[in-house]
């Protein structure tokens, strides 16, 4: 924006009209050619309207005309390169219902004046209180469009939506409960599509804390938080080369000093051994604070700290460290290199050169020839997150939670949708507690339900499971299942079922159970069983406790 704002916007260049219009068209022509016409990539929607726009707008730092006008040179020159690619707006995020109302109005009676149908709507909407208002919102979106423009069918698009919360309610059952809930509302409104955003500040600081990534073997700057690194390099010091390990810590200040690490499985010499290593800084750089620096050894569940050290300048100071009394043992031994309490990562390039273990005067093990075997990265507390990195796609960061689950069982939900009799509307029941979505894949059938009761729900962080409230109690009728056998089975999402956040991650370790869901996303089965289906039907009774996301499958057999 700076580049193409006018000289005098100053500090709101990001939505003040463009210095030259024809310089903002090329602009936009050359982005959208290089992304559909020369690299091909077949995208399809073109939001053409500012991002949320409504924000300067209200601050006085724009104006809906100038916003327009580049709404509509942007909008003709997409349909020019391509009559079929999707173009729309306006992307605003206030009230709704609400002032955001108004902002579509004004924008729909834009673009019928100018003779420019949008092919689909965006909005946002965050932090609705019970995932019914989710409906209401975009029911007022369908209200406008019905008023504005009779006969145009634009598809609605969510583009923006979460529950905006810190701490507890974002990283627990009562996310996954209200995700659901609130991706069903969304449906029986008519919605198109749905998109939730998810941002790492709602963590707290101390789950913040408790994130870090591992690599297999060595990893360079880019692959980490600002310049972190850990890879073995030839560096000259005082005109001397030395082969090192090369690293640099991670940012960060406090009584938490994140770090990045190299961990070497290594079995050692029964007749002992010395492990011998100098530390430096690899630049001089007179303002550098220098870096810490460890190595600990690792067995089992303990630790033992075997050196620390810091290092201010390109300059080697040698150490070396007896190992005699871990003689025969296997372990693990783990180079660190932290920035320090004071935060302050300039020239944290910290080299441990010419790491080995040694017996004698022979060498039993080089750190910097092994490094492609080890286990490297960064950690932003002790206490290990980094040792059990999931490798599934995540919702969440670094960290798992049960909402990312609740998007592994609503994309269960496909093929045929099968409509569900309830005492309610589509799947939800009246009294706004409970609701199911049921779908035919095949010969599967497939009934997600969820149970949110907000009332009780606003303190289940607080009370025990038996204090929030009975169990919702659901009889089942399922038919057309098309045999007279089947094989059921249930995952369940709640307060004791796949809630891997609360069990890796808050719990003690002494009572966490196995981290069943860190490595794929397979959602706990609390019910895998055969069952008779007499006529293709069955009546299967059912408890679910407030906070709860449940997906049960029938497969003929």
């Amino acid at each position: 924006p700076a580049a193409l704002a006018s000289p005098a916007a100053g500090p709101t260049h990001a939505y003040s009209p463009p210095r030259d219009l024809e310089e903002w068209t090329h602009f936009m022509r050359r982005i959208v050619e290089h992304c559909n016409v020369e690299r091909d990539l077949g995208i399809r929607y073109w939001v053409t309207m500012l991002n949320e726009a409504d924000i300067p707008v209200r601050r006085g730092q724009a104006q809906w005309d100038s916003l327009y006008d580049l709404y509509e040179r942007t909008t003709r020159l997409v349909k020019a390169i391509d009559p079929n690619l999707k173009v729309g707006g306006p992307a605003t995020c206030g009230p709704l219902p609400g002032t955001q109302e108004e902002d579509i109005r004004s924008y729909l009676r834009f673009c019928r004046a100018r003779d420019l149908p949008p092919d689909f709507l965006c909005f946002h909407a965050y932090g609705r209180p019970h995932p019914r208002e989710y409906e209401d919102a975009i029911l007022a979106v369908r209200r406008v469009v019905a008023e504005e423009w009779p006969g145009l069918r634009p598809e609605l698009f969510l583009d923006e939506w979460n529950l905006w919360g810190k701490g507890y309610r974002q990283n627990s059952e009562y996310a996954a409960a209200y995700l659901a809930a609130a991706v069903h509302y969304q449906i029986r409104a008519g919605l198109s599509r749905s998109c939730i955003v998810s941002f790492n500040s709602h963590l707290s600081d101390t789950e913040m804390a408790e994130t870090g990534r591992t690599f297999q073997g060595p990893f360079r700057k880019g692959d980490a938080p600002g310049a972190a690194r850990f890879h073995p390099e030839t560096v000259e010091i005082e005109g001397k080369p030395r082969r090192c390990l090369y690293t640099h810590s991670i940012p960060g200040k406090g009584t938490i000093v994140p770090y990045t690490f190299g961990r070497f499985q290594v079995a050692l010499p029964r007749e002992g051994c010395i492990l011998r290593t100098g530390t430096a800084l690899a630049l001089d750089y007179p303002d550098a604070d220098g870096c810490g620096m460890s190595i600990v050894l690792r067995e089992n569940d303990r630790e033992t700290l075997l050196l620390t050290t810091h290092a201010r300048a390109p300059r080697w100071e040698e150490h070396e460290v007896d190992l005699s009394r871990f003689s025969g043992r296997a372990v693990a031994i783990e180079f660190r290199t932290d920035c320090g309490r004071a935060g302050d990562t300039r020239a944290d390039h910290g080299l441990w050169g010419s790491p080995v273990l040694a017996g004698g005067d022979e060498t039993v093990f080089d750190f910097c020839v092994a490094v492609a075997e080890a286990t490297t990265g960064y950690v932003s507390a002790p206490g290990g997150w980094h040792e059990r990195e999931p490798t599934l796609p995540l919702i969440k960061g670094d960290v798992v939670t049960p909402a990312f689950f609740t998007y592994v069982l609503l994309d269960q939900l496909r093929g045929e949708r099968l409509p569900v009799h309830i005492e309610g509307a589509d799947g939800i029941h009246a009294g706004d507690t409970d609701g199911a979505l049921a779908c035919r894949d095949g010969a599967k059938v497939r009934v997600l339900l969820w149970h949110f009761d907000a009332a009780l729900a606003e303190f289940a962080n607080v009370l025990a499971p038996a204090a929030v409230g009975p169990e919702c109690r659901i009889e089942l009728q399922l038919a057309g299942l098309g045999a007279e056998r089947c094989r059921l089975s249930q995952r369940l999402v709640d307060a004791e079922h796949s809630n891997v956040y609360t069990d890796a991650v808050r719990k003690p370790p002494a009572e966490r159970r196995a981290p069943e869901n860190l490595d794929d996303d397979a959602v706990e089965v609390v019910d895998d069983r055969s069952v008779t289906t007499p006529g293709g039907r069955i009546t299967l009774p059912l408890r679910l406790r407030n906070l709860s996301v449940t997906l049960l499958e029938m497969e003929p057999e």
